[in-house]
């Protein structure tokens, strides 16, 4: 798996693209309710940009399972967080009665006609099966930046195009093996933030890795600013969204008070953390939330309140 640093995980092996929380809406859904939330990602901004979000099929689900594994059913060291230990709804229905789904369980892997939970997917590899962008390193860059960037896959000999999207120039390209590509590239000074698709074209068609690659702006001298709190009290555990400028997609810490938080999504003017683990009382307790960016300034402070698990 590759964590794009995006909000998703790419999957080396088939393609897809996953949200990294496996867990988004927070809680569980019909499977009615589980299209329809998918279907509401992409709208607006979408998900890490993207608006081709979906509902995986039984056998994309399926991809994830390690069945060596259980509690969770998926490869020791993967890079997903709140997975659910119960089943997730596919878009397959099931031939005898179409208004039922199959759903694939995180627990140990079994197939059932049900489902509680929501994992977004979207699209896969392009060309055929054995043509494939499997991993790009380094994986991001900043805006002005120029640099040589490695393609690791598949039936790279004879490669004729090298793509990072928008915003980026492919200087040149060196076909070094049948499995290795490197390129020198610029990100554009102008080019806007965000995940970029890798290809790599030949005669017998295009490999590409969604998501492969990732712009990030600039960190400057700019102290970070809070503009406002998703929510203002939750219990721990609880996902909310910090939104503001000068964050720095390049990461930095979120403090509840002294406690360090758990952050699923980092980018310049949004940041999605968990609520930490804070002691309580019964009536909860208000501490100020902060961010402290990688070059070390520290926002202003909003107030939150943590409220007891029970």
């Amino acid at each position: 798996f590759a964590d794009n640093g995006n909000g998703t995980v790419t999957d080396n092996l088939t393609g897809l693209m996953w949200s990294k929380n496996a867990n988004l809406p927070n809680g569980s859904k019909t499977w009615q309710g589980a299209l329809g939330y998918v279907a509401s990602l992409n709208s607006g901004t979408g998900l890490a940009g993207y608006h081709d979000w979906r509902l995986p099929n039984r056998k994309e689900l399926l991809s994830l399972v390690d069945y060596s594994n259980y509690n969770p059913a998926l490869p020791t060291g993967h890079p997903f967080t709140n997975v659910q230990l119960n089943y997730y709804w596919s878009s397959s229905t099931y031939a005898d009665d179409t208004s039922y789904a199959w759903g694939v369980s995180m627990w140990n892997g079994n197939v059932f006609i049900n489902g509680n939970y929501v994992w977004p997917v979207r699209a896969g590899q392009s060309g055929s099966f054995g043509h494939l962008v499997i991993s790009v390193s380094p994986v991001s860059g900043v805006q002005s930046g120029s640099f040589d960037v490695t393609i690791t896959g598949t039936n790279f000999t004879g490669a004729t195009e090298v793509s990072f999207g928008l915003g980026i120039t492919v200087n040149s390209f060196n076909v070094d093996s049948d499995t290795q590509v490197t390129a020198n590239i610029t990100i554009d000074s102008s080019a806007v933030a965000g995940a970029r698709d890798v290809s790599v074209t030949n005669a017998d068609g295009t490999g590409k890795m969604l998501g492969g690659f990732v712009i990030k702006s600039p960190c400057g001298s700019d102290k970070p600013s809070i503009t406002k709190l998703s929510k203002l009290k939750g219990k721990p555990g609880n996902v909310i969204t910090i939104t503001g400028k000068n964050f720095c997609d390049e990461g930095g810490e979120v403090l509840f008070g002294i406690k360090s938080a758990e952050v699923s999504v980092w980018s310049n003017q949004s940041i999605s953390v968990k609520v930490p683990n804070i002691k309580v009382g019964k009536l909860g307790k208000t501490v100020l939330v902060k961010v402290k960016s990688s070059n070390g300034k520290i926002s202003n402070v909003k107030a939150f309140k943590v409220l007891p698990t029970k």
